[in-house]
């Protein structure tokens, strides 16, 4: 079987405006013109895949705010290296502001996208809860192999590093490593049992740092031929150690997701409760760095309207409480919501519309919501071989 390689780069160009684009006290709302480039390049053949994607934008603002630039760049690849062992790895280089990655709707696909396999994991986009208040930025690296073992069962084992720091906070950033291991059994032709085991330490400045212990049972289910569903369901042992001391914390984990992908449409929903790396650990007094017990409500929505019409929609919701409640109570909540249409005008031009909307509920003062909209031009290069 030949390689089939993928090479797509869009042009966006737009206007548009916002009414509070920083979640800043006080907030300013402010028009903008938007540039942007997303691209992925992607080989895929008998023995595995590789992609390379990227997605760079900037925004002038006319009032108060300047130009601002976010990016999200990474690297996937997996390989069969037996007829029953994979290994795969991926890198992954962000930066932020304000959380406003997690407010776009990267990419117009061609075809609904196929859900993610796998436990359902919060989007790429999700900020930090110090993300929010500025700009940060996010590198990390995972390897691992799935192996089959018998005639029914699978073994997973991945590790991983990440290095989160911020440009406007006097918090230094802080290191997460990681190590999951699982194994998974079908049990029938449509479902599949299991348990898995992560563990996780958070290295911050000083001596301050957090292991965490994540057993979990785990499932799969295909309920129909569009259909499926994922679940897990553990404890997480939370030991934080600071100031020369420790505290330990118990407390529930789950996940889950339902997905229905047809042949012109995708819906996906998912809720997670766990402490991993893709939050920070929250700002506590004199720069602590703690532990963030992260609960969140995701729902995506593709669907093909025509030969030329697309409608992308998102909403995700994130609620932050710090592990240790001998210490004073940390919570906010974010929720953010975009919907996108887009239209082809010709062999490569199209224009679309973007409305979205974002919520910051903290401790102390609350900014206005941001409600922001624009218009815009996009010109795709590609080719399909």
């Amino acid at each position: 079987m030949a390689a089939e390689t993928v090479d797509i780069l869009d042009l966006n160009a737009g206007l548009g405006a916002a009414t509070n684009p920083f979640l800043s006290i006080p907030s300013h709302s402010s028009a903008f013109g938007r540039v942007s480039l997303t691209g992925t390049h992607s080989i895929r053949s008998e023995h595995g895949s590789t992609t390379l994607s990227a997605f760079v934008e900037n925004t002038t603002y006319l009032q108060d705010y300047g130009s601002k630039q976010i990016f999200d760049l990474s690297a996937q690849a997996s390989r069969a290296v037996s007829p029953t062992a994979q290994i795969f790895g991926s890198l992954n280089f962000s930066g932020d502001f304000a959380g406003q990655l997690s407010n776009r709707i990267i990419g117009v696909p061609t075809e609904p996208p196929p859900p993610d396999e796998g436990n359902p994991i919060p989007p790429a986009g999700a900020p930090d809860l110090l993300g929010l208040t500025g700009r940060n930025y996010r590198v990390s690296g995972q390897v691992g192999a799935t192996i089959r073992s018998g005639a029914s069962g699978t073994i997973s084992l991945s590790a991983g590093a990440q290095r989160n720091w911020y440009s406007h906070s006097s918090f230094p950033g802080y290191n997460t490593y990681s190590t999951d291991a699982g194994y998974s059994r079908q049990i029938s032709e449509r479902t599949s049992v299991g348990a898995s085991l992560a563990l996780q330490r958070q290295d911050y400045a000083g001596s301050d740092y957090t292991n965490i212990l994540n057993p979990a049972l785990t499932a799969q289910i295909s309920l129909s031929e569009r259909m499926s569903a994922h679940g897990a369901v553990g404890i997480m042992v939370v030991n934080e150690h600071f100031d020369g001391g420790s505290q330990s914390t118990v407390t529930p984990s789950f996940s889950a997701s339902l997905c229905d992908h047809g042949t012109v449409s995708n819906l996906c929903a998912s809720i997670t409760r766990d402490a991993r790396s893709s939050f920070s650990p929250v700002l506590s007094g004199g720069g602590r760095g703690l532990a963030t017990i992260t609960t969140s409500l995701g729902l995506s929505y593709f669907r093909k309207l025509g030969e030329r019409d697309t409608l992308q929609a998102s909403i995700n919701a994130s609620h932050y409480s710090n592990a240790a409640a001998a210490l004073s109570d940390v919570k906010s909540t974010y929720v953010s919501s975009e919907v996108e249409y887009d239209r082809t005008l010709g062999a490569r031009m199209s224009a679309g519309v973007s409305v979205g909307a974002r919520k910051l509920f903290q401790f102390g003062a609350d900014p206005k919501a941001d409600i922001n909209g624009s218009v815009y031009l996009r010109y795709r290069i590609g080719r399909h071989l």
